[in-house]
Parts: structure tokens; C-alpha cells; sequence
């Protein structure tokens, strides 16, 4: 039920995810020659390489706002249509249940939310060396490292959301 501990802690996430990858649809989508920009700041705007990377950047942009549109649906079905309809006396046995009757597909999407934050993690890992060490950006530094903590912490709210349960 909304009101217990794994309630409040899936909403944070379901909330979580919102901002952060519309955040990331916003950057890498509208954004996408800042985006190319932060990955490689060694080529010239102008550079047949960097108008590689623009395009990329969009491409990762819509993946970040197919995972937005979930957590906003996911967001209205579970707290506001489910609110609106147990205001119009049209409640069902459990709010805190999905149409099936059972959670298993809010699970399933914080599970794919903390697979998707995992990754952009993980593939980051071998970059902690730098330029310096040969890595295509510096993950430790200025917009990526606020990326690459984000992403862990995403990683780690939304597997907290899917596993736990104390209703």
C-alpha cells in the first residue's frame, strides 16, 4: 500500500526515474551537440567525427524518454487514476495493485528501470582512468561524474523498490 515503507520507497523511484531520464532525453535529444560535446571535447565542432557523435547522442536521447513515458504512466495509473477512481467509489480491493490485480508489472518496470541506470554505470566503470589513462572522457569530473553517481544511485533505488516488500 502507498502508505507502508515499499510504497513511499516506489513512488521515490517511479519519481526518480521521471526526472532523470526526461532530464536525459532533454540533453542528449535537444541538447545533442552539448552532449557530443561533453564525450568529446578533443574534436572541432565542425569535424566529420564529432557529426558522428550528434546523432548518436539523439538516438541515446530516445531511449532516455521511452524510460520516461514509462515511470509518467506508471506514475498516473498507480497514483492518480487509481486516487481519481476510489474518489469516484470505484475502488478496487487494493489501490496499491495494478489492473491484474498484483504488482508484478510495477516490479517488472523498476527491474528494467535498475537494469537501464546499471548499465550506464557499469559501462562507464572502465573510464574512471581518464583521458589520461586513455578513456574517450573523464568520468570522475564536472557533468559526467554527477552522471555517473545519478546512474549508480538509480541503479541502487530502484532494485531497493523492485525487492523490497513489507506489505
Amino acid at each position: 500500500a502507498m502508505g507502508s515503507s515499499s510504497g513511499k520507497l516506489r513512488l521515490a523511484a517511479w519519481i526518480f526515474n521521471l526526472l532523470w531520464f526526461s532530464s536525459g532525453f532533454h540533453f542528449f535529444s535537444l541538447k545533442a551537440s552539448s552532449a557530443a560535446r561533453l564525450l568529446r571535447r578533443d574534436l572541432p565542432r565542425n569535424d566529420a567525427r564529432f557529426q558522428f557523435v550528434v546523432p548518436t547522442m539523439k538516438f541515446l536521447g530516445g531511449f532516455n524518454l521511452a524510460l520516461a513515458v514509462l515511470a509518467a504512466v506508471k506514475l498516473y495509473r498507480k497514483y492518480v487514476a487509481a486516487t481519481r477512481q476510489r474518489r469516484l467509489g470505484r475502488s478496487r480491493d487494493d489501490p496499491s495493485k495494478d489492473d491484474a490485480g498484483d504488482d508484478s508489472s510495477e516490479t517488472d518496470g523498476l527491474v528494467c528501470s535498475a537494469v537501464a541506470h546499471a548499465t550506464q554505470f557499469a559501462f562507464n566503470i572502465p573510464h574512471v582512468g581518464g583521458v589520461k589513462a586513455g578513456a574517450p572522457w573523464n568520468v570522475l569530473e564536472g557533468l559526467m561524474c554527477f552522471i555517473f553517481v545519478t546512474d549508480f544511485v538509480g541503479a541502487a533505488l530502484n532494485t531497493g523498490a523492485a525487492l523490497y516488500d513489507d506489505t
